[in-house]
């Protein structure tokens, strides 16, 4: 009998402590939802649904794109065609090339104008011949007469490497 009278208080506080409990992981629970749903609110003000944010760098307004660029272009009928291309931030440019174990050689100028997403520069020279080039960090990537980048084992000789700034 003392068992039973000893034990009574301990499960009464023992029943308690259990009310207690569950009554803050429900105050608990509660909160987690209202901080969720508020989160949820916050985010779709922020974040119009259908919409696309846009993405404002491109490389004519995020690098430093005018400058000297070299390098050797592979050739159909000879060992390459060696480039020096400057670029100048007043949308003109000097190109000259050399044909590798020919007499051939010259310097053209002329103008370019960006795309309109500012990542390619279309140049144009007297003649009205365009040559387009995809600008990126400190090189310029040769682009085919469709705007893609040359695919296959030769793309990596595409690129001309940026030796100097404006």
């Amino acid at each position: 009998m003392k068992k039973t009278i000893l034990l009574a208080p301990i499960m009464v506080a023992f029943l308690f402590t259990a009310c207690n409990n569950a009554s803050n992981n429900q105050e608990a629970s509660d909160n987690e939802s209202e901080t969720e749903e508020l989160m949820e609110d916050t985010e779709s003000m922020d974040e119009p649904e259908d919409e696309e944010i846009a993405d404002m760098h491109n490389s004519e307004n995020s690098l430093d794109w005018a400058g000297t660029y070299e390098g050797t272009l592979p050739c159909a009928d000879c060992p390459g065609i060696k480039m020096e291309l400057k670029i100048n931030s007043d949308e003109t440019y000097s190109l000259y090339q050399e044909y590798l174990e020919r007499d051939m050689k010259g310097t053209e100028t002329g103008t370019f104008s960006w795309d309109e997403d500012g990542n390619i520069v279309t140049l144009t020279n007297e003649d009205g011949r365009e040559d387009l080039y995809q600008v990126g960090e400190n090189q310029l990537f040769r682009l085919d007469p469709e705007g893609n980048r040359v695919q296959g084992e030769l793309a990596d000789q595409y690129i001309l490497k940026k030796v100097e700034d404006e």
